[in-house]
């Protein structure tokens, strides 16, 4: 059965590896047992050792065994008793008469792969009929270390070899990682001791698959250094290492790799290193430009000269740009501005001021006092590594502010009463100037001059804020009318000649400056209002009248005089007739 399934199976690996390269060919053949691994191979044990009763008695280890297993020189007969692969030995972890866990590590010799391309390890396991899975288990790494431990060890493989299964010898294949692209790197077998039932494993392969040459156009490669910001330039003379990854790696090569620089996005690019080989994936190179200029990768197909490359990078050199100014964007001469940008450690700034305009700072932060000339404010940050490109923002000549928001308050006081009005103000705006009647008298302003509070005088007139810039100024007004007299109510308008038990209505004028009314009524009529109608049921004949009130004033009295006309009972009166029917 062995060479029925052996014979496709060598002919397709045949097939498969006439572009690769053998790079390592292990068959364990030996003629006797030996615990002295292959030329090159390590052996480290964590075990404690077995006594099987017999002839055996070492500690626990992977040994180089014939074909026939560990039966051939031991007292003790291991488990099981497989016939080698192919050829006449095969590699075998000892574990039959184990009585305590234990486990061993075999190293292959170190295996260079840095060369393009990618690595798989072949390798053959053997699997007997009739026995328990969870018995001993295989585990394969690979390292950078001759050892399974540490942060750069990848488990490739761990299981317990099935041996419910009818296959026998079967194959696996380990793709390496592409990670591992150095010159040291092992494979680790390493046997841990379960249920006392050997391992064998026989035929390693270790292959290298050489890239596929390029055709047509590339995959663009990928800038991986984070992006520089103007703020953190590096100094005239300090380099910056860029890397970039190349995604047509491993699988795809020849490929002449190329960093070029140019003074924009745009170009013109001129190549600064070229390089024709790649480790793992990605290459970087150290930039060291004197003023801020652009790097990219480029990667150029040697076989078709079709070229594709990563997305320009910026690197800025020199002191570090100030931020945004912060600030307004419009102006009125005479008023004074601030304008600030984000501190950087350790600068001084230099400000420049459109002409005419006056103020001076070497901080972060400038006052200035525009006159009537716009312009572009700007600001440079000079620092150990020099004076930085300009930050600047443009200026515009403003407007005189609109008019103030609607002015809110009583428009009729009490004279000698404090009063506050406000208004909501106006873009632009200053400050806010107020002015009152004469008489009146302002006490005090808040909220930035939109609210302002004054004793009012015995004077009505209009209440006016004013908001002010360099530009000018807009006014809003506000009528008041201080109280100190009410006039007499209007003339009552309503029947003069009412009947008693009917509903009537009488009113009269509003009265300016009132607040309430009282009405007075004759006797026997009843209803009642404090506004300037009263609806009423007559009652006796007599003076309807009305007075106006106000928190300050009372008005005279507005009098009529109502004359009730009574209810008519009507009378029934029958006689006989003098000409009886």
């Amino acid at each position: 059965m062995k060479k029925t399934v052996l014979l496709p199976l060598m002919l397709l690996l045949g097939t498969a590896l006439q572009a690769q390269t053998t790079m390592l060919a292990e068959g364990f053949n030996v003629t006797a047992r030996t615990a002295t691994p292959p030329s090159g191979w390590t052996v480290s044990s964590s075990g404690t050792g077995y006594n099987d009763g017999g002839s055996c008695s070492s500690a626990t280890t992977w040994e180089q065994v014939p074909s026939g297993g560990f039966s051939a020189n031991c007292g003790a007969p291991g488990n099981p008793l497989p016939s080698s692969y192919l050829g006449s030995g095969m590699m075998g972890y000892n574990s039959w008469s184990i009585t305590t866990p234990s486990a061993t590590e075999l190293v292959t010799p170190s295996l260079d792969f840095s060369a393009a391309g990618t690595y798989q390890l072949s390798v053959w396991i053997y699997q007997e009929l009739n026995y328990n899975p969870g018995d001993d288990s295989l585990e394969i790494y690979v390292n950078t270390a001759a050892s399974s431990a540490g942060s750069n060890s990848t488990l490739l493989w761990a299981g317990t070899p099935s041996y419910s299964s009818n296959s026998y010898w079967t194959n696996y294949l380990f793709n390496v990682p592409s990670t591992y692209t150095g010159t040291t790197n092992y494979f680790i077998f390493r046997g841990v001791t379960n249920y006392r039932n050997d391992i064998f494993f026989d035929s390693v392969t270790v292959i290298h698959n050489p890239p596929t040459p390029c055709t047509g156009t590339p995959l663009a490669p990928v800038m991986t250094t984070p992006v520089m910001s103007a703020s953190s330039p590096i100094c005239t003379g300090s380099s910056k290492t860029l890397t970039a990854t190349d995604p047509n790696f491993p699988t795809i090569g020849g490929f002449n790799y190329q960093w070029q620089s140019a003074p924009s996005a745009t170009g013109p690019w001129t190549t600064q290193s070229t390089v024709t080989s790649i480790t793992g994936g990605s290459l970087s190179y150290a930039a060291s430009p004197t003023t801020t200029t652009w790097y990219r990768l480029n990667i150029l197909c040697v076989a078709s000269t079709n070229s594709a490359a990563t997305t320009p990078y910026q690197l800025f050199v020199g002191a570090p740009q100030p931020g945004a100014i912060t600030g307004n964007a419009s102006f009125c001469p005479g008023d004074t501005a601030t304008y600030s940008v984000p501190t950087t450690g350790g600068t001084t700034y230099t400000w420049t001021l459109p002409s005419g305009w006056t103020g001076s700072s070497t901080t972060n932060s400038i006052k200035v006092t525009p006159n009537s000339t716009a312009g572009t404010l700007s600001v440079t940050a000079t620092t150990a590594c020099g004076t930085s490109v300009p930050q600047t923002k443009s200026i515009v000549a403003g407007t005189a502010p609109i008019i103030p928001g609607v002015i809110n308050g009583n428009n009729s006081p009490c004279g000698s009463t404090n009063q506050t009005y406000t208004t909501s103000g106006s873009a632009m705006a200053i400050s806010y100037t107020w002015n009152v009647p004469s008489g009146w008298s302002i006490s005090s302003t808040a909220n930035g001059g939109k609210s302002m509070t004054a004793v009012a005088g015995l004077g009505s007139g209009n209440i006016t804020v004013t908001a002010n810039n360099g530009c000018g100024s807009s006014t809003r007004s506000f009528a008041v009318n201080v109280i100190s007299t009410l006039d007499t109510p209007s003339a009552i308008t309503g029947n003069k000649t009412p009947c008693s038990g009917k509903v009537y209505t009488y009113s009269i004028r509003k009265v300016s400056g009132a607040s309430s009314y009282v009405w007075t009524l004759p006797s026997g009529w009843s209803g009642s209002n404090t506004d300037t109608s009263i609806q009423v049921y007559p009652g006796n004949s007599g003076a309807l009248s009305v007075t106006a009130y106000s928190p300050c004033a009372t008005s005279p009295v507005s009098s009529t005089s109502i004359t009730v006309q009574p209810a008519v009972t009507p009378s029934l009166s029958i006689a006989p007739s003098s000409s009886p029917v």
